[in-house]
């Protein structure tokens, strides 16, 4: 028997483990294969011989070199699967957003393409029927993260959910609490703060990106740690969180902690390095005095609101959770969802004030609906269709994150491409939600797209502005609810304009895995008496 022989029947052994991200299978007469080599293996003894009558060396042997010569078969497989094209580095402008250059290079090169920056390769997604073959059908092979030396694993001690590869206890227990089953829980929660905000703004408009925080807050606050009172602007505890959520948003800044270059430097306290740490001890402090609030309060049998805090408090042995893991995942929720819902409620004033036209089409339909006689509430959701689809298409026409990358865990083939174990994948919603195949005339805002041939919203074409898979934002139906009832209040309440000194820029945001929306005028005309407004926002606002 000759070499080429001996490799190619030791691959054998292994082919049946082969790379699942191949997708090839094992030819029909591999068994034969197998024992036709235990057979030579023999020295040529005529008699096929049985696999457990191999010496265990000589087994351990042959497996191993096996398993070397399938490990080079399937990196020569890989070295003629060519990477999907992509611009070089040097093609970057970096005085230039990166997700609008991500939509030009999709444009250019392909709906999924490759850039290596540094030692790191990049895949990027931008077309929409590719993020849902990839991001979502093969989603449990993209669902780990990139290593995060400086936000993951020193800023947040290793116990930021968004962070973890295997988070699966922790990610279970945000399911179980924020899924749309429970969710609905929380709308009287949200539509009476919702009201604080129309009232905030007929008090002094021009802190309108203020109180759509303050409205954030004050629902986070009660449905993380069972908050009865609306929250102030500058309320301590809601400054401290906002201070540790930037700190984290700003770990993700290009070339802000050389750590994240040279992961060697975690363990040597060099200022940035401490620095880091005292974020962390800062943030865990915080987040457990807030817990021992709600602790407190169970163990003196106090008669509390229901809470993120108290379901997990009365669960976390059965979560096998570590105290400083049940802070952290309570403390979560308002990283997580704050800033992107205060984004996302401005957005909707900013879409009303930019495109009149769909303003005053939304604004008809709740006339005819709602009336002046009172205000609209969740039970008017499905008759309210148009607000449904301005939603949506301002989701889609200024998307509150980027996304946040993901890594692949094992060789992906696409459309004759590898996307390599090891790889970050990003899923650009900035592009995804301009895919003209799916979104004609993209730089259109058009809310009607929304709707199927019956005038009802279409679920051909999902929203996919919050992630994918597996790693989808859990707090996303909590999220919807809070922009709708916020927009639908809105548009009953206010006619929103830009003022003429003081033109939008549409643009004018930092995006990111947060977008940070910079500061814009607008002009609220309220649409009806005001006295007639102030007794139904507040007659019941506490």
């Amino acid at each position: 028997m000759n070499l080429n022989d001996m490799l190619e029947h030791a691959e054998a052994l292994t082919v049946m483990g082969k790379s699942h991200a191949t997708h090839e299978f094992p030819p029909a007469n591999i068994h034969k294969r197998l024992f036709v080599y235990w057979e030579w293996a023999t020295f040529g003894s005529p008699k096929m011989i049985e696999l457990t009558s191999i010496h265990p060396l000589t087994y351990a042997f042959l497996l191993g070199l096996g398993f070397v010569v399938s490990a080079v078969s399937v990196a020569q497989r890989r070295r003629n699967i060519p990477l999907p094209p992509g611009p070089s580095q040097v093609d970057i402008v970096p005085d230039k957003q990166l997700f609008l250059q991500f939509y030009e290079f999709g444009k250019r090169y392909s709906p999924v393409f490759s850039l290596k920056m540094g030692k790191e390769l990049f895949i990027i997604i931008t077309g929409y029927k590719d993020a849902l073959d990839i991001l979502q059908k093969q989603g449990v092979d993209v669902e780990d993260r990139p290593r995060y030396v400086s936000a993951g694993e020193i800023a947040s001690g290793q116990m930021r959910v968004v962070f973890l590869d295997h988070g699966e206890r922790l990610r279970r227990a945000f399911h179980d609490q924020l899924q749309p089953s429970v969710a609905t829980r929380y709308q009287p929660l949200q539509f009476k703060y919702s009201k604080q905000y129309i009232v905030d703004l007929l008090r002094d408009p021009d802190r309108h990106m203020e109180y759509a925080r303050k409205y954030t807050t004050s629902v986070i606050l009660s449905l993380a740690y069972g908050r009865k009172t609306p929250t102030h602007i500058d309320d301590p505890e809601v400054n401290a969180i906002d201070r540790a959520v930037k700190r984290v948003v700003d770990c993700f800044q290009p070339g802000a902690y050389l750590v994240d270059t040279f992961p060697i430097l975690k363990y040597i306290p060099i200022p940035e390095i401490r620095t880091l740490r005292q974020y962390h001890q800062d943030e865990l402090a915080l987040f457990r005095g807030l817990l021992d609030v709600v602790r407190q309060q169970i163990a003196n049998k106090e008669d509390i609101q229901p809470s993120f805090a108290s379901y997990i408090l009365e669960r976390q042995r059965e979560l096998e959770l570590s105290d400083d893991e049940t802070a952290y995942l309570v403390g979560e929720i308002f990283g997580a969802g704050a800033d992107t819902t205060a984004s996302a409620i401005s957005f909707i004033a900013m879409a009303a004030a930019c495109f009149p036209g769909e303003q005053a089409k939304v604004q008809e339909q709740i006339d005819n609906v709602v009336g002046d006689g009172r205000l609209p509430t969740f039970e008017d959701q499905e008759d309210l269709p148009l607000v449904t689809a301005f939603m949506l298409e301002t989701h889609r026409w200024r998307p509150v994150s980027t996304g946040v990358p993901h890594r692949a865990s094992k060789d992906i083939i696409w459309n004759g491409y590898v996307i390599p174990k090891g790889a970050t994948v990003i899923g650009d919603h900035w592009s995804i939600l301009r895919d003209p195949e799916f979104f004609p005339d993209p730089e259109i805002f058009r809310p009607e797209r929304w709707f199927d041939k019956r005038g009802g919203i279409r679920d051909d074409v999902k929203m996919l502005g919050f992630g994918f898979g597996r790693r989808v934002c859990p707090g996303q139906p909590i999220a919807d609810r809070s922009v709708w009832i916020n927009a639908a209040l809105l548009l009953w309440s206010f006619k929103m304009r830009q003022d003429p000194s003081k033109p939008i820029d549409d643009m004018g945001y930092k995006a990111g895995i947060t977008a940070q929306i910079h500061p814009f005028k607008l002009i609220f005309e309220p649409r009806h008496q005001l006295d007639k407004m102030k007794h139904l926002l507040t007659s019941t606002v506490e």
